[in-house]
């Protein structure tokens, strides 16, 4: 890999580069291996769960007692804002190397990582003041462990040594490991530790041992902080779906606050779910918050609530609930089956419960619902407007281009705040830090107002641009400052198209400093789009023309022209063929007299030359005599097609060449042009032309979207009743009528 180009010196591009490859193995590695790596978004989530990213100590420990590739102890390390040092135990060697291969790489090289087997020998132990061993003690830890670990349990003892489980606390079931990795954590953090450690749902629900286990955690302990649920194929080396578990060894006294993940994310290449950056975004401001959000999050709080004909003083919703920590006790799941209504179906109309549900949308546009649907009958409504007018019905509404305004004035409120703060970034300026502000600005903003955008969505296409190119843009400005590079090819002829810089890319330098000539460039280019359509019609049109064969195998331009040079020549006569060969020796030899005597042959003989023909060379007697050799027959309509076809290819030679030109001289301008760029000229291009410009564009597909998706659930209802259950028998019946009239024409009989 060559990086020699690239200048985003505090980008950690070897480490990201490592990472990527063992993603990448974690995802074909399958069961066996596969858990070693935990994806890199939930790793950042967990971190920032724990909030290290709040921590102003100078100096912290953080754990893993499952370390595998480290993954998760750098993206802890990553989201510190100072030192961090990183213990970690596994029980495979190998996972060792890649551990220690990936801090080095990272930039990490004190790490202390052991290997082991974590729950019967714990690797970071120590001495109490009586000489009775523990486990060592962390600020943070977090684990992913191997699900449901069978006969976890060889030299451990129920009574454990180092106080993690015992016949008091509650003994981890031979058969599943979980709740002995979770009591590890726990063990290994100090009196005021936090852990975030993924588990499956059976940790959750399963009785037994691990029913005490959960009432010891949160009725107890009260550590327990929170619990964040994922889908199905979340995570490497398992197709199950997992959890996050919050562990806080401060009493967590307003309850356990439960988030229901697993609607978030979308499907990668290899159908595991991933978390973009809104996802993350969303899940740690409601995390932080710890509010209820219908259908997403729930806090079940410790409140004892006293039901009727229930004796003392009650019992509080975890309790209820006989300890089961499953989120569908706790966060009410989005309704998404599709309502069937009788009624309709047989007597037509839309459900007004089923318009209801779109409530979304009428609460921010109520004068649109009444522009889509108008009332046919008590409980149900009719279509108001054709279904091929529905999109148009919504982009004409009011309500709905109020909505889009406020939108749009929200959008260009924010970029009026940004540009003072981009023009003011200079050499070592933090990335992450700006993105964090920029993007907090915009979803604040975007959170304000209610909108039909969810501003989720807008904060996740900004930060998908930062992903994309202004991340790259702030590192090398933190390291050089304005100064773009035009990197020049080495090449020999070089195109406009071979000038690269980064940071101010050609094309917009281009468009900003030649714009008469970018249009000049851009007219000829579609032109020559147009020609070349106009080429493939034309062998379209006539194909049978056009076959390889009629061209000597192959139909290029010169084979064509000798074609049709072959077909339009005159065939000669043997008297005529004397007479063209009677010139041979004239012009052989050149004087007055032959000279003379070829224009007076000329004259004699004009019909047997080409029209533009002005004067004999030998050239021309030599085409005359072996056109007439090689005389070709061919029809009226082949000719035509043929000769216009070369008609268009000269026409496109010559455009191509214009645009070869029209290349050449913006080559020459740009790099003059690049000499002489000032910094504050090219802060403001690449602030406004550049960053501001693609941030708009990509955050008004928002908008957009939400116009198809508003005419998409319109159709889908209208479509849904369309026809009643009496209009589908009539149909059906007309349709088998009308077989059976076939069947009958043609000799069958039912």
């Amino acid at each position: 890999m060559d990086f020699s180009q690239n200048r985003a010196a505090d980008d950690d591009l070897i480490g990201d580069a490592y990472e990527y490859l063992m993603r990448n193995f974690a995802s074909q590695a399958g069961k066996d291996k596969g858990q070693f790596y935990t994806p890199t978004e939930v790793s950042r989530l967990m971190a920032l769960l724990i909030g290290i990213d709040q921590d102003e100590r100078p100096n912290v420990s953080a754990y893993d007692p499952t370390c595998g590739s480290g993954s998760l102890l750098l993206r802890v390390r990553a989201a510190s804002k100072h030192n961090v040092s990183l213990d970690g135990q596994d029980i495979d060697p190998a996972n060792i190397e890649l551990s220690y291969l990936n801090m080095l790489i990272h930039g990490c090289e004190t790490p202390d990582i052991r290997v082991g087997d974590t729950l019967n020998r714990p690797q970071h132990t120590k001495q109490t003041a009586n000489g009775s061993p523990e486990l060592c003690q962390y600020d943070y830890v977090v684990s992913n462990p191997k699900f449901s670990l069978h006969n976890w349990m060889s030299e451990a003892k129920e009574n454990d040594i180092y106080g993690r489980w015992n016949k008091t606390i509650g003994v981890p079931p031979q058969q599943y490991g979980d709740f002995a990795f979770l009591l590890h954590c726990v063990r290994s953090l100090k009196h005021d530790g936090k852990c975030a450690i993924i588990l499956p749902n059976g940790v959750l629900t399963r009785g037994g041992e691990e029913q005490r286990l959960r009432k010891w955690l949160v009725d107890e302990q009260h550590i327990l902080s929170g619990i964040i649920a994922f889908p199905a194929n979340a995570f490497f080396g398992t197709s199950i779906a997992g959890n996050v578990l919050i562990l806080d060894k401060r009493r967590v006294d307003d309850g356990v606050f439960f988030i229901d993940a697993s609607d978030l994310g979308y499907k990668d290449a290899d159908s595991k779910i991933r978390l973009r950056e809104q996802d993350i975004k969303r899940i740690i401001d409601v995390w932080r918050a710890r509010k209820d959000v219908p259908h997403f999050a729930h806090l079940a709080t410790y409140e004892r609530i006293k039901q009727d004909g229930e004796s003392g003083e009650g019992q509080y919703q975890i309790e209820r609930n006989d300890f089961a920590l499953n989120l569908s006790l706790y966060v009410t799941p989005v309704d998404k089956e599709v309502h069937q209504n009788i009624e309709a179906h047989l007597h037509g109309g839309i459900p007004v419960a089923d318009i209801d549900r779109l409530e979304y949308y009428w609460d921010i546009c109520p004068k649109l619902r009444h522009a889509l649907f108008v009332p046919l009958r008590d409980g149900f409504v009719r279509l108001k407007v054709d279904k091929s007018a529905i999109s148009s019905t919504i982009n004409a509404n009011s309500d709905f281009r109020h909505q889009a305004q406020v939108f749009s004035d929200t959008l260009h409120q924010w970029c009026s705040a940004m540009l003072p703060k981009m023009r003011a970034v200079g050499i070592d300026n933090d990335p992450k830090s700006l993105i964090a502000e920029w993007g907090q600005m915009l979803l604040d903003m975007f959170l304000k107002c209610p909108s039909l955008v969810n501003a989720y969505d807008v904060y996740d296409q900004l930060l998908g641009y930062y992903t994309e190119s202004l991340q790259d843009d702030l590192y090398m400005i933190s390291r050089d400052g304005w100064k773009p590079v035009l990197i020049l090819p080495t090449k020999r002829n070089a195109k406009l198209t071979d000038l690269v810089c980064d940071l101010l890319p050609v094309d917009l330098a281009i468009a900003h400093f030649l714009p008469e000539l970018k249009a000049q460039l851009c007219e000829a280019e579609s032109k020559l789009a147009s020609i070349q359509e106009r080429i493939e019609s034309h062998l379209d049109e006539n194909e049978d023309c056009f076959d390889d064969s009629l061209f000597y195998g192959k139909l290029n331009a010169s084979n064509l022209k000798r074609k049709i040079e072959r077909c339009k020549a005159h065939k000669l006569t043997e008297k005529e063929r004397q007479i063209i060969k009677s010139m041979m020796p004239l012009l052989e030899k050149t004087n007055k007299e032959n000279k003379a005597r070829l224009d007076t042959m000329l004259k004699q003989h004009r019909h047997l030359f080409p029209a533009e023909c002005a004067k004999i060379t030998k050239k021309i007697v030599n085409t005359l005599l072996t056109n007439s050799d090689n005389w070709e027959f061919s029809t009226s309509e082949q000719l035509s097609a043929w000769t216009d076809y070369s008609d268009m290819l000269e026409e496109e030679a010559g455009c191509k060449n214009d645009i070869k030109d029209l290349s050449a001289r913006i080559y020459a301008s740009v790099v003059e042009v690049y000499k002489t760029l000032a910094p504050d000229t090219v802060r403001d291009i690449i602030v406004r032309e550049k960053w501001l410009a693609a941030i708009e564009a990509r955050i008004q597909i928002e908008m957009v979207n939400v116009t198809h998706s508003i005419a998409a659930d319109v159709t889908e209802l209208s479509k849904r009743y369309e026809f009643t259950l009496s209009q589908l028998n009539d149909s059906f019946a007309k349709k088998e009528a009308d077989v059976l009239n076939h069947l009958k024409e043609m000799g069958f009989e039912l």
